[in-house]
């Protein structure tokens, strides 16, 4: 479905220098023009994949919500790392355990400066994010007191705070030191490193 708006309308803003880190849904209703109760009935549901502009107008490019339920869906394959998102609801971790708040002190693009992160070994951020508003942006890079994203982040000044949270390499030695979970490990870091049913002649 594709939905025209005016090209200064507040729900095309976020789309102008890259698609919003959070999905975007679309609900529309349909009201009868002299419905005295001021009744409405949901006719479509779906999200937003992109939006585009031209002239006057901007299109907003939609999909319906049960595109996602022909998906098919990815089986877990046995694997030394663990494929849990982290913080994910596998992982089971609360993220605000391993948050630290960073006041900014510099930016350069998309790597911004705070001395609370300097405290951390290098690399501690890396594979995590940050949050600054309704923005989450993936963490690429630590070196100090520097953390490099993935994207800038926007309309961010000096002096602003912004939520740091801890990276994981996704192995069993980030996962017992690090984080202390152990138990929701989802990785099989014993399985051997070579198949017995590789075609090895053992007699």
């Amino acid at each position: 479905m594709k939905i025209s708006v005016p090209r200064d309308a507040p729900v095309v803003q976020d789309f102008i220098q890259f698609p919003p880190t959070e999905v975007m849904t679309m609900t529309l209703y349909r009201q009868h023009l002299d419905d005295v109760d001021n009744e409405f009935a949901v006719i479509w549901q779906g999200r937003v994949l992109s939006a585009e502009w031209q002239g006057s107008k901007a299109t907003m490019s939609c999909e319906p919500v049960f595109t996602s339920l022909k998906r098919p869906g990815l089986r877990r394959k046995m694997q030394g790392q663990c494929p849990h998102v982290l913080y994910g609801t596998q992982c089971r971790l609360n993220n605000q355990a391993f948050k630290t708040t960073g006041t900014i002190s510099g930016i350069n693009n998309n790597v911004i400066t705070a001395t609370e992160w300097a405290g951390f070994a290098d690399g501690s951020f890396v594979g995590g994010y940050v949050e600054f508003g309704t923005e989450r942006r993936a963490i690429i890079g630590h070196v100090g007191a520097n953390l490099t994203l993935n994207a800038s982040l926007t309309d961010i000044v000096v002096t602003d705070s912004v939520d740091a949270f801890l990276g994981c390499a996704h192995d069993l030695n980030d996962c017992i030191n690090k984080f202390n979970n152990v138990v929701n490990y989802g990785g099989f870091p014993f399985v051997p490193g070579r198949n017995p049913f590789g075609g090895t002649i053992l007699f």
